[in-house]
């Protein structure tokens, strides 16, 4: 039943976004490939992913000078775990906690941003998230909000142009229907805007990462400086292989605002073999002696707060 939704939501958005594919030209991705994959990508000789890049950076961030191999930024990372929000899905297999944190470090040192060593000390603490955000049938709307789950796959594809427009017409499209009168939504939205909200009425792979001043978690003070967001659909590719190709995707938004929604193809299983495993629950990189920091109590409320607010689901703990 799944697997038949997804297809007839690949064919409506291959219908109603063919003007936007006329526009984009050959070397953007095709808006069917964005939505959802018609054949599974593992039949594919050379495989590529259809991804969504979400980079926002606050005031503070906006200020930094982004690093690069020559001049680097040196970093401490948190890994939150695996998460999967919504419904679950049988014999779904993400890839190891290992195995997103050795990609992830290659693509950040690629990118400029150097593990932090005890000579040289970190200026940014990374919270990662990774799993699947998948659509919640038990979520209920309050009143003129989004349910968190839906908000959250919004967000996640969105971002700040065009988050608040989706929210408001989805909204309004559904008291319209609990009142069973007609409600013309689609007029409101431009083309990019209507693309972006049938991606998000999917269910999800994604990667997020947030960056946090160091220096001020020994204030106990959360200085979000920037978030990236990468994600896909989950049909047509495994999760132990579409997880790691975010993240080598993603890796030239770190840092960076964009002013709305990038759409990446990008190749999959470009480090080889990818390892799979079972979920891991959050574990401290013990790169460096500031990981000793890591294990503040406000620190791990810290990144289970991040991981409520981007995925829409409640903290999983929290400290006494």
């Amino acid at each position: 039943m799944k697997t038949s939704f997804r297809i007839t939501l690949a064919l409506t958005a291959l219908l109603s976004l063919r003007l936007v594919a006329e526009q984009a030209g050959a070397d953007q991705p095709h808006p069917s490939n964005l939505t959802g994959q018609l054949a599974p990508l593992s039949f594919s000789k050379n495989p590529r992913l259809d991804m969504v890049v979400v980079a926002e950076t606050t005031a503070d961030g906006a200020k930094l000078v982004r690093p690069t191999p020559d001049q680097p930024v040196y970093y401490v990372a948190f890994d939150n775990g695996y998460r999967e929000a919504g419904d679950p899905v049988a014999n779904e297999r993400p890839p190891s906690a290992a195995e997103v944190a050795r990609v992830l470090r290659q693509t950040l040192a690629r990118e400029g941003y150097r593990p932090a060593t005890a000579q040289t000390p970190p200026t940014l603490l990374l919270i990662y998230h990774w799993g699947s955000l998948n659509r919640d049938s038990l979520a209920i709307r309050s009143g003129m909000e989004l349910d968190p789950n839906l908000k959250a796959r919004v967000a996640l594809v969105a971002g700040r142009r065009y988050e608040h427009q989706i929210d408001d017409e989805i909204v309004q499209r559904q008291i319209s229907r609990d009142m069973r009168s007609s409600f013309p939504s689609s007029r409101f939205l431009s083309v990019q805007a209507q693309q972006l909200r049938e991606l998000a009425q999917g269910d999800r792979y994604f990667v997020i990462i947030s960056a946090y001043d160091y220096a001020a978690l020994g204030r106990h003070e959360a200085q979000r400086l920037w978030r990236t967001k990468m994600s896909s659909s989950d049909a047509g590719m495994a999760m132990a292989a579409a997880l790691p190709a975010l993240v080598q995707g993603g890796g030239s938004y770190f840092g960076r605002d964009t002013d709305e929604p990038q759409f990446v193809r990008t190749p999959v299983g470009l480090e080889g073999k990818v390892e799979a495993g079972s979920p891991a629950g959050p574990e401290v990189s013990d790169l460096t002696s500031a990981a000793g920091r890591l294990n503040d109590p406000f620190v791990r409320d810290l990144a289970e707060k991040d991981g409520a607010e981007v995925t829409g689901a409640r903290p999983r703990h929290a400290s006494s």
